[in-house]
């Protein structure tokens, strides 16, 4: 009998250790996976983001001066970041920063319909309006990208860079904070001429 349930006990403890192998090693595997996954996305993102910061810094102007026809036009192309074509184990990454990252490109399908609705309606030659909407579009998309590509970094453990002179995320900043000012004291300017009250019927005067 008790032959039996020492064999027994030893059938279910070498269950349990191949269950915490198969678990250790399963979750090294999948930290590794994260790892590598979050090294790929977050170089990617800070190369979207430095590609946004140039669509930023784009007037319409070639060094200072318009096209032959005398307009601004796109001296910057939009820049893609195509998340899909990234290899590695997605599922290893957290479900949240997953949907964040894939859904990046949406937002700049988004930020696009915008900018085009603004262009449509804006008059040459400067297309002022229209280079505003795409440099505060495109500093919000840069902005999200870094801001994804830290919360990677995070997960994974990564050390955070040293401070530098200029960073992509500082230039974005000022930017998207200057045209919100300049929005803002536009719209402080504007200022709402009221209604003139009716003028009262003469029958009306002449009662009281």
């Amino acid at each position: 009998m008790e032959s039996a349930i020492i064999g027994l006990l030893g059938v279910i403890i070498g269950a349990l250790i191949t269950v915490f192998k198969d678990y250790y090693f399963q979750k090294k595997k999948d930290e590794k996976d994260a790892k590598y996954l979050a090294t790929l996305v977050s170089f990617e993102l800070e190369r979207y983001a430095s590609a946004c910061a140039d669509v930023v810094g784009d007037d319409g102007l070639c060094e200072g001066q318009p096209d032959a026809n005398g307009f601004n036009s796109v001296q910057v192309p939009v820049p893609k970041f195509e998340p899909l074509l990234i290899k590695g184990e997605w599922t290893a990454l957290p479900q949240d920063i997953m949907y964040e990252v894939l859904d990046l490109p949406h937002k700049a399908e988004a930020a696009n319909d915008k900018i085009r609705s603004v262009c449509e309606f804006d008059v040459p030659p400067d297309f002022s309006d229209c280079f505003e909407e795409r440099q505060f579009q495109y500093a919000n998309l840069g902005i999200n990208a870094l801001m994804l590509a830290d919360k990677l970094k995070t997960h994974a453990g990564f050390p955070k860079r040293a401070d530098v002179r200029w960073t992509p995320m500082q230039y974005l900043v000022e930017q998207l904070s200057a045209i919100e000012k300049a929005r803002f004291e536009a719209a402080q300017r504007v200022r709402v001429i009221p209604t003139p009250s009716a003028p009262v019927p003469l029958e009306t005067q002449s009662k009281s």
